[in-house]
């Protein structure tokens, strides 16, 4: 116990490390060390293989079905800050790690010399935000890092400053703001009413009789509401597409895999833990929603008329088959984490595939100097097959993961939901469900042949996407690399698919096994002892 509460300590470092980067970043002069290399982008390099090799840590340690939890400053809950990690947290961590190791190198060759100023700090006070949401064992905390993602999300949304990319950061913190707010009034709710913020705390109080009836009804609506909207589930999704397109291709990437990742993983984390009843008696309504989001998102991305539009449009559509997921864990009775591995198998999927289909569509733009590629008379407007056939290969590959093509991850965790669907007998969802695959399918092979097929390519003003006009001599290794190690990634879970489906069981048993979260954050009793 001993060992495991010293490793605990290390927790902290998901938070500190990317935030000591940050400051350093900000505070040291920015010089050059090499052509494409400078103090700043130095600085989140180191941190993002200090934040991998704590993920692999972690990792290691959790999957032998331990949990770690840090009571920061020795005082426990329920009034302490917990930092608790398990098995699903680990596994988010990780690919938060690869993810963000991946981006920064794309960064260093497709951002200009002005962006590049400020991307560096920002990102890593993103990387501390998402982490710290995984992590966080109260409400108020993970309100506090929601907080650091929205601002520091909202500073990424303009960076550039142009009229499109200000107009996409209003509309994007103007219903991120609501949701906070929401998200506020959920905390003052279970404040007010159970004196605690805990949420292993508020697990052991909601069961309790004597309880207003409402409470649990409103206090799950209130942070559904939020965590939907920071997810771009349907009806709250609007903002997504709207901003999303106009940022930096690398900002892009980095928002498509991680950002509504944390509002799903929050949802994940809290219902079946609080509110598994509310789990169950809304399960109609959220099925619909999940299927309203698979139509909608699918719908819009064909209407996308820019590559990332369309790929942005496409989010919806894979948020709504990931919260299918939970959705369908609502009428398992007591089978939750036999619903619930199939989603997180997928969403783990879709963090790594969707950032990487994002760095090759965005590769494409700066290349083409448009997002614009419907295919024309003469096969394709783009013509990029000729003289950057690898950027073609891996954008090929990452459109066959990301319809759900063997041997690649979107295979594996798509057919676990599709089967889910069928053994619950969800015949309309079902229907949606693979729709939805076939039409994600022809448009993004619509997307390859506009921009890679043709005679020669055709070049137009960027518009919405700052940066070089054309992609840098990097482009060969700083660009291809990121986009080949997430398709590899993707290969190896539909490859290795028994392993990966073990670690989304594991996930899924923890999330649902309330005994063990409340145990393991009350190693001292304190818990059980304090009432409202």
């Amino acid at each position: 116990m001993t060992a495991s509460a010293n490793l605990a300590n290390l927790l902290a470092l998901f938070a500190i490390a990317p935030l000591c980067a940050a400051g350093g970043s900000l505070l040291i002069p920015r010089f050059q060390l090499l052509p494409r290399l400078h103090t700043h982008s130095l600085a989140a390099l180191l941190a993002g293989v200090v934040n991998l090799i704590l993920a692999l840590w972690l990792m290691a340690w959790t999957v032998q079905g331990t949990h770690l939890v840090l009571h920061v400053g020795g005082h426990h809950g329920p009034f302490g800050i917990v930092l608790v990690a398990d098995v699903f947290s680990a596994l988010l961590l990780l690919l938060t790690a690869v993810i963000y190791l991946g981006a920064v190198p794309f960064a260093i060759d497709v951002l200009d010399q002005r962006d590049r100023m400020g991307f560096y700090p920002l990102s890593l006070f993103l990387l501390m935000g998402v982490n710290g949401t995984f992590l966080a064992g109260d409400l108020f905390n993970l309100y506090v890092f929601f907080e650091i993602l929205v601002i520091t999300s909202f500073v990424l949304v303009t960076l550039g400053g142009q009229r499109d990319q200000i107009r996409g950061g209003l509309r994007f913190v103007v219903l991120n703001l609501l949701g906070s707010m929401v998200f506020l009034g959920a905390v003052a709710v279970a404040y007010g009413t159970l004196g605690t913020l805990n949420i292993a705390h508020i697990a052991v109080l909601l069961p309790q009789p004597g309880l207003p009836a409402w409470l649990a009804p409103m206090m799950a609506g209130l942070l559904f509401v939020a965590f939907a909207g920071k997810s771009a589930l349907f009806p709250l999704h609007f903002w997504l597409p709207c901003s999303y397109h106009t940022t930096h291709p690398v900002v892009n990437a980095l928002f498509g895999g991680l950002l509504t990742k944390v509002g799903l993983y929050s949802l994940f984390r809290l219902f079946p833990l609080l509110f598994p009843e509310q789990l169950t008696s809304w399960q109609p309504a959220f099925l619909t929603l999940a299927g309203a989001s698979m139509v909608v998102g699918t719908l819009g991305g064909l209407s996308g008329d820019t590559i990332r539009r369309a790929l942005s449009f496409q989010i919806v559509s894979h948020i709504g088959f990931i919260f299918a997921g939970l959705a369908l864990a609502g009428a398992r009775n007591g089978a939750l984490a036999v619903s619930l591995a199939p989603a997180i198998l997928y969403l783990a999927h879709h963090m790594v595939v969707k950032t990487a289909v994002l760095m090759a569509g965005g590769a494409v733009e700066l290349e083409l100097r448009t997002g614009r590629v419907v295919p024309g008379p003469d096969g394709g407007t783009g013509g990029l097959l000729a003289h950057r056939r690898w950027l073609a290969i891996w954008f090929f590959l990452t459109a066959l993961s990301l319809a759900g093509i063997p041997p690649f991850s979107g295979f594996t965790g798509k057919l676990g939901l599709l089967h889910l669907m069928v053994s619950m007998e969800q015949w309309l969802l079902l229907a949606v469900a693979v729709l939805s695959s076939f039409v994600t399918l022809y448009m993004i092979m619509r997307l390859w042949q506009g921009a890679f097929w043709g005679s020669s390519p055709v070049r137009h003003e960027v518009g919405p996407v700052t940066g070089p006009t054309r992609l840098g001599p990097g482009f060969g290794m700083l660009t291809l690399t990121p986009i080949a190690v997430l398709v590899g990634c993707s290969l190896l879970m539909g490859v290795f698919g028994e392993s990966a489906w073990s670690v989304a069981n594991q996930a899924a048993a923890t999330l649902t096994d309330v005994e063990t979260y409340i145990d393991s954050v009350a190693l001292t009793g304190h818990l059980a002892d304090v009432g409202h």
